[in-house]
Protein backbone atom coordinates (compact mmCIF):
# COMPACT_ATOMS: atom_id res chain seq x y z
CA UNK A 1 0.00 0.00 0.00
CA UNK A 2 1.34 3.42 -0.92
CA UNK A 3 2.21 5.56 2.08
CA UNK A 4 0.17 8.74 2.17
CA UNK A 5 1.82 11.78 3.71
CA UNK A 6 -0.74 14.22 5.06
CA UNK A 7 1.46 16.46 7.11
CA UNK A 8 1.97 19.37 4.72
CA UNK A 9 -0.65 22.09 4.70
CA UNK A 10 -0.31 25.67 3.56
CA UNK A 11 -0.77 28.21 6.31
CA UNK A 12 -0.42 31.92 6.80
CA UNK A 13 2.02 32.63 9.64
CA UNK A 14 1.53 35.94 11.41
CA UNK A 15 4.22 37.52 13.58
CA UNK A 16 4.35 40.69 15.64
CA UNK A 17 7.76 42.31 15.21
CA UNK A 18 8.90 45.87 16.00
CA UNK A 19 5.25 46.76 16.68
CA UNK A 20 4.32 46.03 13.07
CA UNK A 21 2.11 43.18 11.95
CA UNK A 22 3.97 41.27 9.27
CA UNK A 23 3.07 38.09 7.50
CA UNK A 24 4.79 35.22 5.77
CA UNK A 25 3.37 32.32 3.84
CA UNK A 26 4.89 28.92 4.55
CA UNK A 27 4.29 25.17 4.68
CA UNK A 28 3.56 23.81 8.15
CA UNK A 29 4.89 20.35 8.99
CA UNK A 30 3.99 18.56 12.23
CA UNK A 31 7.33 17.04 13.30
CA UNK A 32 11.05 17.82 13.15
CA UNK A 33 11.77 14.73 11.09
CA UNK A 34 9.18 15.60 8.47
CA UNK A 35 10.26 19.24 8.42
CA UNK A 36 13.78 18.23 7.37
CA UNK A 37 12.85 15.59 4.79
CA UNK A 38 9.34 16.39 3.53
CA UNK A 39 8.46 12.71 3.25
CA UNK A 40 11.68 11.50 1.63
CA UNK A 41 14.72 9.69 3.01
CA UNK A 42 16.93 12.71 2.25
CA UNK A 43 17.55 15.60 4.63
CA UNK A 44 16.92 18.89 2.87
CA UNK A 45 18.01 21.11 5.77
CA UNK A 46 21.15 23.23 5.36
CA UNK A 47 22.59 22.74 8.85
CA UNK A 48 21.44 20.76 11.93
CA UNK A 49 23.42 21.22 15.14
CA UNK A 50 23.22 20.30 18.82
CA UNK A 51 24.19 23.19 21.06
CA UNK A 52 23.11 25.86 23.53
CA UNK A 53 22.45 29.59 23.59
CA UNK A 54 25.42 31.32 25.22
CA UNK A 55 24.28 34.93 25.21
CA UNK A 56 22.21 37.56 23.52
CA UNK A 57 24.04 39.46 20.78
CA UNK A 58 22.98 42.48 18.80
CA UNK A 59 20.20 41.32 16.52
CA UNK A 60 20.27 37.68 17.58
CA UNK A 61 22.05 35.12 19.77
CA UNK A 62 25.38 33.32 20.04
CA UNK A 63 25.15 29.50 20.00
CA UNK A 64 27.89 27.18 21.24
CA UNK A 65 27.86 24.04 19.08
CA UNK A 66 28.53 20.69 20.74
CA UNK A 67 27.94 18.54 17.65
CA UNK A 68 27.15 19.06 13.98
CA UNK A 69 24.49 16.50 13.02
CA UNK A 70 24.04 17.50 9.38
CA UNK A 71 25.92 19.86 7.08
CA UNK A 72 29.17 21.64 7.92
CA UNK A 73 30.28 24.81 9.70
CA UNK A 74 33.47 26.61 10.74
CA UNK A 75 34.46 26.84 14.40
CA UNK A 76 32.56 25.86 17.54
CA UNK A 77 30.04 28.70 17.66
CA UNK A 78 27.71 30.51 15.31
CA UNK A 79 25.42 33.52 15.19
CA UNK A 80 21.66 33.10 14.78
CA UNK A 81 19.86 36.31 13.89
CA UNK A 82 16.35 37.33 14.83
CA UNK A 83 13.55 36.89 12.37
CA UNK A 84 11.62 39.96 11.31
CA UNK A 85 8.27 38.33 10.55
CA UNK A 86 8.27 38.79 6.80
CA UNK A 87 11.09 36.26 6.35
CA UNK A 88 9.44 33.57 8.54
CA UNK A 89 12.36 33.71 10.99
CA UNK A 90 12.09 32.86 14.70
CA UNK A 91 12.71 35.45 17.44
CA UNK A 92 15.74 34.28 19.44
CA UNK A 93 14.67 35.77 22.78
CA UNK A 94 12.48 32.66 23.17
CA UNK A 95 15.63 30.68 24.05
CA UNK A 96 17.19 30.84 27.51
CA UNK A 97 20.93 31.14 28.08
CA UNK A 98 22.47 27.74 28.81
CA UNK A 99 19.48 25.74 27.57
CA UNK A 100 20.38 22.96 25.11
CA UNK A 101 18.60 22.42 21.80
CA UNK A 102 18.72 20.70 18.43
CA UNK A 103 18.56 23.50 15.84
CA UNK A 104 17.82 23.24 12.14
CA UNK A 105 19.33 26.39 10.62
CA UNK A 106 19.00 28.19 7.32
CA UNK A 107 21.71 30.49 5.92
CA UNK A 108 21.06 34.22 6.15
CA UNK A 109 20.46 35.29 2.58
CA UNK A 110 21.01 38.94 3.57
CA UNK A 111 24.65 38.58 4.66
CA UNK A 112 27.42 39.97 2.45
CA UNK A 113 30.71 39.37 4.25
CA UNK A 114 32.28 38.27 7.53
CA UNK A 115 31.02 35.45 9.77
CA UNK A 116 28.33 33.16 8.39
CA UNK A 117 24.92 33.98 9.86
CA UNK A 118 21.87 31.77 10.21
CA UNK A 119 18.22 31.95 11.16
CA UNK A 120 15.60 29.46 12.40
CA UNK A 121 12.51 29.15 10.23
CA UNK A 122 9.07 29.08 11.84
CA UNK A 123 7.83 26.96 8.93
CA UNK A 124 7.56 23.47 10.38
CA UNK A 125 9.34 22.14 13.50
CA UNK A 126 12.98 23.25 13.49
CA UNK A 127 13.85 23.26 17.20
CA UNK A 128 13.88 20.44 19.78
CA UNK A 129 14.80 20.75 23.45
CA UNK A 130 17.55 18.56 24.93
CA UNK A 131 17.47 17.81 28.66
CA UNK A 132 19.65 15.27 30.51
CA UNK A 133 20.60 13.54 27.27
CA UNK A 134 16.99 13.23 26.02
CA UNK A 135 15.68 15.01 22.93
CA UNK A 136 12.12 16.21 23.54
CA UNK A 137 9.35 17.55 21.33
CA UNK A 138 7.66 16.52 18.09
CA UNK A 139 10.65 14.52 16.92
CA UNK A 140 9.01 12.24 14.33
CA UNK A 141 5.61 10.63 13.81
CA UNK A 142 4.91 8.64 16.97
CA UNK A 143 8.09 9.89 18.71
CA UNK A 144 7.91 12.56 21.42
CA UNK A 145 11.31 11.85 22.98
CA UNK A 146 14.45 9.94 22.07
CA UNK A 147 17.94 9.52 23.57
CA UNK A 148 20.39 12.01 22.08
CA UNK A 149 22.73 9.16 21.11
CA UNK A 150 19.99 7.70 18.88
CA UNK A 151 18.83 10.98 17.39
CA UNK A 152 21.10 10.96 14.34
CA UNK A 153 19.91 7.51 13.26
CA UNK A 154 16.15 7.79 13.82
CA UNK A 155 15.04 11.23 14.91
CA UNK A 156 16.20 13.26 11.92
CA UNK A 157 15.05 10.62 9.39
CA UNK A 158 18.47 10.65 7.78
CA UNK A 159 19.06 6.93 8.29
CA UNK A 160 15.70 5.33 9.00
CA UNK A 161 15.51 1.56 9.29
CA UNK A 162 14.41 0.34 5.85
CA UNK A 163 10.90 -0.99 5.40
CA UNK A 164 11.40 -4.45 3.96
CA UNK A 165 8.70 -5.14 1.38
CA UNK A 166 6.75 -2.04 2.37
CA UNK A 167 4.01 -1.39 4.90
CA UNK A 168 0.63 -3.00 4.18
CA UNK A 169 -2.61 -2.20 5.99
CA UNK A 170 -5.79 -4.24 5.66
CA UNK A 171 -9.15 -3.24 7.10
CA UNK A 172 -12.49 -5.01 7.22
CA UNK A 173 -15.36 -5.17 6.96
CA UNK A 174 -15.90 -2.10 4.81
CA UNK A 175 -18.09 -0.35 5.73
CA UNK A 176 -17.81 -1.36 9.40
CA UNK A 177 -20.65 -1.60 11.88
CA UNK A 178 -19.52 -2.44 15.43
CA UNK A 179 -16.08 -3.98 14.93
CA UNK A 180 -13.17 -3.25 12.62
CA UNK A 181 -10.40 -5.75 11.88
CA UNK A 182 -7.05 -3.99 11.45
CA UNK A 183 -4.00 -5.84 10.13
CA UNK A 184 -0.55 -4.34 9.60
CA UNK A 185 2.24 -6.22 7.83
CA UNK A 186 5.80 -4.90 7.95
CA UNK A 187 9.22 -6.51 7.64
CA UNK A 188 10.51 -5.99 11.18
CA UNK A 189 9.35 -4.40 14.41
CA UNK A 190 5.97 -2.67 14.33
CA UNK A 191 5.70 -0.09 17.09
CA UNK A 192 3.65 3.08 17.28
CA UNK A 193 0.15 4.36 17.77
CA UNK A 194 -3.07 4.88 15.86
CA UNK A 195 -6.13 7.07 16.21
CA UNK A 196 -9.53 7.64 14.68
CA UNK A 197 -10.25 11.16 13.43
CA UNK A 198 -13.74 12.32 12.48
CA UNK A 199 -14.64 14.31 9.37
CA UNK A 200 -13.91 17.66 11.05
CA UNK A 201 -10.45 16.64 12.26
CA UNK A 202 -11.22 15.73 15.88
CA UNK A 203 -9.60 12.70 17.52
CA UNK A 204 -12.33 10.39 18.81
CA UNK A 205 -10.35 7.27 19.78
CA UNK A 206 -6.76 6.00 19.92
CA UNK A 207 -4.77 2.81 20.62
CA UNK A 208 -1.18 1.53 20.72
CA UNK A 209 0.54 -0.77 18.22
CA UNK A 210 3.27 -3.26 19.14
CA UNK A 211 4.27 -6.35 17.21
CA UNK A 212 6.84 -8.04 14.99
CA UNK A 213 6.26 -8.47 11.23
CA UNK A 214 2.49 -8.80 11.72
CA UNK A 215 0.11 -6.88 13.99
CA UNK A 216 -3.63 -7.51 13.98
CA UNK A 217 -6.40 -6.42 16.28
CA UNK A 218 -10.19 -6.23 16.43
CA UNK A 219 -11.19 -2.66 17.28
CA UNK A 220 -14.52 -1.87 18.93
CA UNK A 221 -16.12 0.97 16.93
CA UNK A 222 -19.63 0.56 18.32
CA UNK A 223 -19.38 3.87 20.19
CA UNK A 224 -18.58 5.81 17.04
CA UNK A 225 -21.54 7.45 15.36
CA UNK A 226 -22.21 6.43 11.75
CA UNK A 227 -20.22 8.49 9.28
CA UNK A 228 -16.81 8.97 7.66
CA UNK A 229 -13.61 8.68 9.73
CA UNK A 230 -9.88 8.53 9.10
CA UNK A 231 -7.58 5.97 10.70
CA UNK A 232 -4.13 7.49 11.17
CA UNK A 233 -1.28 5.09 11.96
CA UNK A 234 2.05 6.50 13.18
CA UNK A 235 5.16 4.32 13.18
CA UNK A 236 8.77 5.44 13.60
CA UNK A 237 9.24 8.22 11.11
CA UNK A 238 6.23 7.23 9.01
CA UNK A 239 2.53 8.00 8.89
CA UNK A 240 -0.28 6.24 7.05
CA UNK A 241 -3.87 7.51 6.79
CA UNK A 242 -6.87 5.62 5.39
CA UNK A 243 -10.55 6.49 5.22
CA UNK A 244 -13.15 4.25 6.82
CA UNK A 245 -16.93 4.36 6.97
CA UNK A 246 -19.10 3.41 9.95
CA UNK A 247 -22.55 2.33 8.86
CA UNK A 248 -25.40 0.63 10.72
Amino acid sequence: MKIVYTFISLSLCLLLSNSKLLACSCAYVETFCESQTFGTDTINAHLIVYGKKVRRENGGMRVEVFQTLHGSMDGQSLFVRDGDGADCGMWTDDFENGQEFIFSLSPDWRESQGESRYFISICGVNVLEVENGIVKGNVAPGIKSIPLEDFDTIGDCGDLPPISGGLEMRLGPVPAANQLEVQLTLGGQISGSARFINAIGQEVSNFSIDGNDLWEETIDVSRLAPGVYFLEVELIGRREVVKIVIQR
